[in-house]
């Protein structure tokens, strides 16, 4: 499910945007040293010696044994999405408590305060406290600055947390990715259907991605701030050339900078009529036609809205993710309203409202919106 409203965006895709709220301690590590410079750490080389500073909960371990299977994920206790991810991986660990050994690494965390050097090991015992029930299984604190930061994170080149790496009864890096992705892999990796050379080999084209997403960011960059439209939009067609699954959101965002920010509505619509009729036709296309719909509806810094082009947006979109996501059920009862058809906008954001209440990790601000939108429906305003 998508779950996106006007922008779902990556981070700093476009510096002139303007900065999403920040939370008090970025989930990202920091620069790392050059000293710590080495091969990049990938599935299918041995794992790293689990070395950690502190043991939180649980039976403390101190080598990784050949003959078992181990799950680690880094965390942190300020990144918020730790918190959707700790009791996924009780779930985890209690389901496969006689074959898997799940262990959670807590990095990066605050040392300094106002007044010097402070302790984070009673913060994070407070906090799996207060979880209680919620984390189920062993938790250990890395350190300031401590080697599996080094080891693992760092020389596995991943910038933020959480972070889970599977590793295999060889000893060897089976699978690295984010938590609520390991259902998957961890099943193969259980079954001995997990080949750790075709994810090394995934890895791989992951980074080749990521070195192409940095060429495209730093190309949208130039070409927004130099307010070059025709060129910020040929970006959104390059990544959609590239490889439109893994850059997905980058046509959205290009059109809103075009339409709202550069105003130059006759070069964004084109554009978004493009998409339609081309790549969003496509599965895995939602996120953007929705975006586009949205903005076209909604952002205040649209002057002349294409109504009749948003409603073609918002219904394909919701046809490609088959009426089950909120947010965008919700886009298009905005489409319908904006039409003048208020019985339709009614029936589809009550459903945009059930929706809703099926997705427990709904942001806050979506769910409210589509409250409200019902609301005024419901009103005739």
């Amino acid at each position: 499910m998508l779950i996106t409203r006007s922008i779902a965006f990556l981070a700093a895709f476009l510096c002139a945007a303007p900065a999403p709220a920040q939370p008090a301690k970025p989930a990202t590590q920091p620069a790392a040293p050059a000293a710590t410079a080495r091969k990049v750490l990938r599935p299918g080389d041995p794992a790293p010696a689990f070395k950690v500073a502190n043991w939180i909960k649980g039976e403390e371990i101190k080598t990784l044994d050949k003959g078992k299977v181990y799950l680690i994920d880094f965390w942190a206790t300020y990144a918020g999405t730790c918190k959707i991810t700790i009791p996924h991986l009780t779930e985890i660990a209690k389901k496969h408590k006689d074959s898997l050994t799940v262990v959670g690494v807590a990095i990066w965390e605050e040392t300094k305060g106002k007044d010097g050097p402070i302790d984070p090991v009673p913060g994070i015992e407070t906090f799996i406290k207060d979880l209680g029930e919620g984390a189920g299984y062993r938790i250990a604190y890395g350190g300031p600055q401590g080697e599996m930061e080094v080891t693992w994170m760092r020389a596995a080149e991943r910038p933020g947390v959480p972070t889970t790496f599977l590793i295999d009864k060889e000893g060897r890096i089976a699978w690295i990715g984010p938590p609520l992705q390991v259902n998957e892999p961890l099943a193969k990796l259980l079954a001995g259907n997990l080949d750790p050379e075709a994810q090394r080999a995934e890895a791989k084209k992951q980074e080749e991605r990521l070195k192409k997403l940095k060429e495209l960011q730093d190309h949208a960059i130039n070409a927004s701030q130099g307010g070059r439209a025709k060129e910020l939009l040929d970006v959104a067609r390059e990544a959609v050339a590239v490889d439109p699954k893994a850059f997905q959101s980058i046509p959205g965002e290009c059109f809103r900078r075009v339409l709202v920010n550069m105003k130059e509505p006759d070069l964004a619509y084109a554009y978004a009529k493009e998409f339609l009729e081309g790549p969003g036709t496509r599965h895995g296309m939602a996120l953007d036609l929705n975006t586009m719909a949205w903005v076209t509806l909604d952002d205040p810094g649209v002057k002349n809205r294409d109504l009749d082009l948003a409603m073609r947006l918002a219904q394909k979109a919701a046809e490609l993710s088959e009426f089950k996501d909120p947010a965008i059920v919700d886009t298009l009862a905005r489409a319908y309203w904006e039409k003048g058809d208020a019985a339709k906008a009614l029936e589809l954001a009550e459903q945009a409202a059930a929706l809703a209440e099926k997705v427990p990790d709904l942001p806050p601000q979506v769910k409210n919106d589509i409250t409200r939108a019902l609301e005024r429906y419901r009103k005739g305003k």
